[in-house]
């Protein structure tokens, strides 16, 4: 973790990585491997204009649990889905955010992002969705008790309609844990 700040970075980058296994031969009814991979990067330039790059990889063997499965369905992670409708047992995300200063605390923020090479296996199926996109805009402001961000996004529907377009809104206060 390299970034200057964890509400508001403007600089810096934090880069996440993480395996888990579980066995056959330590007796689980269930033998898989997961493997996780997110770099989260930031730069700003004259003091107001603010890019992030945000790159995941998540990839899993074997019978992964549900409750295993990568889900990166926030604002945070990926907009122009609803909160917890990206999860998967194998997926990419590409996403650049911009940001402009307009005071100290008052900023104005614009997000697009894709997702790819995403599937959910369960025991009887396999689906894999195409390209998944969304967009967003919004506006951010930085208080004493944590951030206060509204976004309005647009982007794929459903797993199962990923061409067909859908609005969402995200109001996210105070700070992530």
């Amino acid at each position: 973790d390299k970034l200057d700040s964890v509400w508001t970075p403007k600089k810096g980058f934090l880069l996440h990585v993480g395996y888990e296994g579980s066995y056959a031969f330590t007796g689980t009814a269930n033998p898989y491997e997961r493997f996780e991979a997110c770099l989260d990067a930031y730069t700003t330039w004259q003091q107001k204009h603010t890019l992030r790059l945000y790159g995941f990889l998540g990839i899993s063997s074997g019978d992964l649990p549900f409750f295993k499965f990568f889900n990166r369905g926030h604002p945070t992670t990926f907009i122009g889905m609803n909160y917890d409708q990206l999860s998967g047992n194998r997926m990419k995300i590409l996403r650049a955010d911009y940001r402009y200063k307009l005071t100290n605390f008052f900023y104005l923020k614009a997000a697009a992002n894709l997702a790819f090479d995403f599937e959910q296996r369960w025991k009887d199926a396999l689906y894999s969705a195409g390209l998944l996109w969304g967009t967003g805009i919004g506006i951010h402001i930085s208080t004493p008790a944590g951030p206060i961000d509204l976004i309005y996004s647009l982007g794929s529907k459903s797993l199962l309609e990923p061409k067909a377009a859908r609005s969402v809104f995200y109001l996210s206060l105070g700070a992530r844990f």
